[in-house]
């Protein structure tokens, strides 16, 4: 999908070019320059400047997301921008100043996903390679193949690679046993692959629940009705860099059939729990190194999100309450409230400070 540059004329001036190619082969060590056709603008690095417009981008970077493999623009950049939550997205071929990340993304609407979570890594000022990962054991039935041939990557093709982070999403299969689940071997075998060939492994909700089952065998526990609404929850070691700044008390969506009880965490010496809540139960988990976290509910969340759930599972007749502490007065004719704004930035630090302390460890 790469190109090598062949003229100094990509970048303004031979000069440029060739001190440009320096730089990229002393940190890089690799013999070409990526472009990409996925942006019609230019843009300024510290070597690269004066790039004449028009031409294919080479290098360059503001705070923000970037998609470094190839000639393929990230998903749902458009609608990132509209957020106008990431500044630009753009890409580089400075790839040692990069965190690698990738996204196995195992939800069934997985436009919205991507759209969360990309919203939430972009408020970092580190620069992000993000990769999407997909199961090759399973098939998407809830969103198109080209969309997911387009900007996946099949975990085949990936698991050569070494990653400062992996972001397990979750996935509506809760109620299963997890050997039931149809792609369970390849997602053990992806999260054995995460002890070796990535630095942090941040887990969330169902893919929590996973994790704790596969690396710790803690069990989940059917809920006698679905956990459904916006919980306040309390920090219990303000000292992780995870939640450095935070209130004590934070709000943060939550929406599953099952939960991990704090006993059967606490009986795990290399686990500590960071955050809790009264009615919602445990929230973060953290290896004592913080290679593994394990996140509980959906800080990630659109404000519109729970209700498009409650929508969806009312009118098919699904035993269902209105979200708690989410309408006004409980009332769904009302326009929900975001309590949890302050937490759609968690993934940040949790994907880019604890990882960006402790990148160079594995390499």
């Amino acid at each position: 999908m790469a190109r090598e540059i062949k003229g100094g004329s990509n970048l303004g001036s031979p000069g440029r070019f060739w001190k440009a190619l320096f730089f990229h082969h002393r940190f890089t060590e690799k013999p070409e320059l990526y472009t990409t056709e996925c942006m019609n603008t230019v843009v300024d690095t510290m070597v690269v400047r004066d790039i004449a417009s028009g031409h294919s981008v080479v290098g360059g970077i503001d705070n923000g997301v970037t998609f470094q493999g190839g000639n393929v623009p990230l998903p749902q950049v458009e609608a990132v921008r509209v957020w106008g939550q990431i500044c630009k997205i753009r890409y580089t071929f400075f790839s040692c100043f990069f965190l690698k990340i990738g996204i196995l993304n195992l939800m069934p609407l997985k436009e919205d996903t991507e759209l969360q979570i990309l919203r939430s890594l972009s408020n970092t000022p580190l620069q992000l390679d993000i990769t999407f990962i997909t199961v090759s054991s399973h098939e998407s039935k809830n969103t198109a193949q080209s969309h997911i041939n387009k900007f996946y990557e099949p975990f085949c093709e990936v698991k050569k690679r070494r990653f400062d982070g992996l972001i397990i999403t979750g996935a509506p299969v809760e109620q299963m046993e997890f050997e039931e689940v149809d792609y369970w071997e390849e997602l053990s075998a992806i999260m054995s692959w995460t002890k070796i060939h990535v630095h942090s492994t941040l887990h969330i909700c169902w893919g929590a629940q996973a994790g704790l089952y596969f690396h710790y065998g803690v069990e989940k526990h059917t809920l006698s009705e679905k956990l459904f609404g916006v919980f306040d929850h309390r920090v219990l070691k303000p000292s992780s860099p995870l939640f450095r700044g935070f209130d004590d008390h934070f709000m943060v969506p939550h929406s599953r059939h099952t939960t991990i009880r704090r006993e059967d965490v606490e009986r795990v010496p290399s686990l500590r729990i960071l955050a809790s809540s009264e009615e919602a139960g445990v929230y973060v988990i953290s290896s004592r190194k913080g290679r593994r976290i394990f996140v509980m509910g959906h800080s990630e969340y659109d404000p519109g999100t729970l209700n498009k759930e409650y929508v969806r599972d009312k009118n098919a007749g699904l035993p269902i309450r209105v979200p708690k502490n989410y309408f006004p007065g409980d009332d769904d004719s009302c326009p929900p409230i975001d309590s949890w704004r302050p937490m759609q930035t968690f993934y940040t630090p949790t994907g880019s400070t604890i990882m960006s302390t402790r990148r160079r460890l594995m390499t």
